[in-house]
């Protein structure tokens, strides 16, 4: 019984840590989900202005006890920061801090507004907006449930899974060792709800018990966080009641599956060690094989994964030397639903991108890693190793080139330092320097859709577009300032580099729509102080939800690959240790039940493969069929073929094993010790 005791604290302590781990790190946003909100997204033309929708929900929050907030994204050099501004008489609760007077200032009505003190239906709020002439959508609020589960399904969803077929198979070797004692309890008295009740109460003691200290020990952990919310204090309570629940409904399965063994066998039969083996037997059997498909996804994944964050753990020092770049991140309640409207706001920020690359305090990084998130090749047929526009291809600004002391003669240079209105440079590697006509030509078709004077199909071209060619050398590697999650990738090999400006490409429909369009991902800017002032000089700052750090981000996201990684290599040495433990179970059973079959078989001369011949065929069938699955998970053979093998090798040994633990036990039977 230790050892289960030791398991159910040890696999609740690392479901603690795992909660703890994700609440730690988005706090906000969790507890935010846990409250309706409605979102203000639009304007009508006769809409009220910001003060007045502010003093009107202010009035109405307190002529009803409300206390009704908007949520605000606040530009921090740590990244972002959620504030809130109140409406109504209450106080706002902690985890809510409230937003600053010059915050509220320059925010706009469009966001996201709740309730958190008071009752009203989100549907009476929503009616508020409208009748402020807004547009509003409704949500509802996530359950805590359903975030816990949500959670669950995550990354520590195949840690989950082998903690249960762990806690399954050492359930279910107690329950074996413990029917031969159950039957003496029973012929001595003693009722069958005494018997399964008094196993039951040792889990649930054992249950509570890892419970309340690993909810004690991660609220501890939680408040030296400075993370004291009520609600971030409730998810953790349920997602590690949760996983308890998870345990006792295992727990009573398994002692319902031990009370009707000992209804419906003999119980002298029991005592003799004749045991209901295949009820027993299916169940470990059907654990084995899923078993073996977690493990075999999580071995397939593991080289998967560490490719891609040795890809990220290389661009560390490409990225250190840039810890000032920063890039914004547009206001989340505004909504721009047509391309006119859409054009209306590039032109506000033209000039700013325009100023800002002429004053070399922003660098255009453009590639295509977008087109290439689900499979290697877009829509159009393009692989992002092709040199087309879509495929190997950098867009960037001319600064570029310094950054990454990228080489050109200097005539070049000198072009490059006022390209004029269609002209842009076109650097290929020297590997294509006998087909760069071909390319140039492709390049100049390309370009001319942002000549282009509209959005509709017969828009004109307003002037033409000419490359000024140059080459670099080949095998290098272009660190393309990737901080994003939509892929891993840091690098291109040899790619084609097309260098712009926004004089270049003009100030036209499509060019301004370019330029936006490369604000949020592609287009670093300098210093978080330097750009947060530009921004509230030119007008903009009410439009951007954050100012976020690009170097910080892209280390945030190689932590998460990280912790992805290391989350996965633990599940896969969990899963393997379990499968040690669950082949174990099922020789422990077959040598139970078939004990005596064995000794004789083993007298009348049978060899180790014809002794144990109906037992292997079980266990290689289970093997066959976690195999045919595991190579249609992953489409990987080899990888089916090493689990395969893991899972035949470690069989035979442990098999192999106690048969020499068994022959030694017979022979001391025969010499009568």
């Amino acid at each position: 019984m230790k050892i289960k005791r030791f398991f159910i604290y040890f696999s609740t302590l690392i479901i603690m840590a795992f909660m703890v781990w994700t609440l730690i790190n988005s706090p906000d946003q969790l507890s935010f989900a846990t409250y309706p909100f409605i979102y203000v997204k639009n304007a009508d033309s006769n809409a009220l202005d910001k003060q007045a929708v502010n003093d009107s929900l202010d009035e109405f929050s307190r002529e009803n006890n409300l206390v009704i907030v908007k949520r605000i994204v606040q530009p921090t050099k740590e990244g972002q920061r959620f504030v809130y501004q109140k409406f109504g008489a209450g106080d706002l609760p902690r985890g809510f801090p409230e937003a600053p007077n010059n915050i509220q200032g320059i925010s706009s009505v469009f966001g996201q507004y709740l309730v958190i003190q008071g009752e009203l239906e989100e549907q009476r709020l929503a009616n508020q907006f409208y009748n402020f002439g807004y547009q509003v959508e409704i949500f509802e609020k996530e359950s805590v449930i359903s975030i816990v589960v949500a959670f669950l399904a995550g990354s520590s969803l195949s840690v989950l899974l082998i903690l249960v077929f762990t806690f399954t198979a050492l359930t279910l070797v107690l329950r074996i060792k413990d029917l031969r004692f159950a039957g003496i309890r029973l012929i001595s008295g003693e009722t069958i709800w005494s018997i399964i009740f008094r196993s039951l109460r040792s889990d649930f003691v054992d249950m509570i018990g890892a419970l309340l200290s690993c909810i004690l020990l991660g609220w501890g952990i939680l408040v030296m966080q400075g993370i004291s919310q009520d609600r971030i204090l409730l998810l953790l309570f349920a997602g590690q009641s949760l996983y308890i629940v998870l345990l006792v409904f295992i727990s009573i399965i398994l002692s319902g599956i031990y009370f009707f063994n000992l209804k419906s066998m003999n119980l002298i039969s029991i005592i003799k060690g004749k045991l209901p083996l295949h009820r027993l037997v299916g169940i470990i059997l059907f654990c084995q094989f899923l078993a073996m498909i977690v493990i075999g996804w999580g071995t397939s994944r593991i080289p998967l994964l560490i490719n891609t964050y040795q890809e990220q753990q290389s661009a560390t020092k490409k990225w250190d030397p840039h810890e000032d770049l920063v890039n914004i991140s547009f206001n989340v309640g505004k909504e721009i639903n047509s391309m006119e409207a859409f054009d209306e706001e590039a032109k506000l920020w033209y000039p700013f991108v325009r100023d800002e690359i002429e004053h070399q305090n922003a660098l255009l990084v453009n590639h295509n890693l977008l087109n290439y998130i689900f499979s290697d090749v877009d829509p159009q047929g393009n692989r992002l190793t092709d040199y087309v526009p879509l495929g190997n291809t950098l867009f960037v600004t001319p600064n570029y080139l310094n950054e990454q002391n990228i080489s050109v003669d200097d005539i070049l240079y000198t072009q490059l330092e006022d390209l004029e209105q269609g002209q842009f440079v076109l650097l290929m590697p020297e590997k294509l320097k006998e087909h760069s006509d071909e390319y140039r030509k492709m390049y100049e078709s390309h370009m001319e859709m942002y000549g282009l004077d509209s959005g509709e199909e017969n828009a004109e071209i307003l002037f033409d577009f000419s490359a000024v060619v140059g080459y670099v050398p080949n095998n290098q590697l272009r660190f393309i300032y990737n901080h994003t999650s939509i892929s891993s990738k840091q690098f291109l090999l040899d790619p084609i580099i097309v260098i712009v400006t926004p004089a270049s490409l003009g100030n036209t429909f499509s060019s301004r729509l370019f330029w936006m369009d490369m604000i949020s991902d592609y287009f670093y800017l300098s210093g978080f102080d330097k750009t947060v002032s530009k921004l509230k000089e030119m007008d903009l700052y009410s439009s951007v939800s954050t100012v976020s750090n690009s170097r910080q981000m892209y280390y945030e996201q190689y932590s998460k690959l990280r912790m992805e990684l290391l989350t996965l290599i633990a599940s896969t040495v969990i899963g393997v240790a379990t499968s040690v433990l669950l082949f174990n179970s099922m020789n422990l059973l077959y040598f139970e039940e078939f004990r005596r079959d064995i000794f004789i078989k083993r007298l009348s001369g049978l060899r180790f493969l014809a002794l144990h011949q109906n037992y292997l065929i079980t266990q290689l069938t289970v093997i066959f069929l976690g195999f045919c699955l595991i190579v249609f998970i992953t489409k990987s053979l080899w990888t089916s073929i090493a689990a395969c093998l893991f899972f035949v090798i470690n069989g035979l040994l442990i098999l192999y094993r106690q048969m020499k633990s068994e022959n030694k036990l017979a022979i001391s039977v025969l010499k009568g010790k």
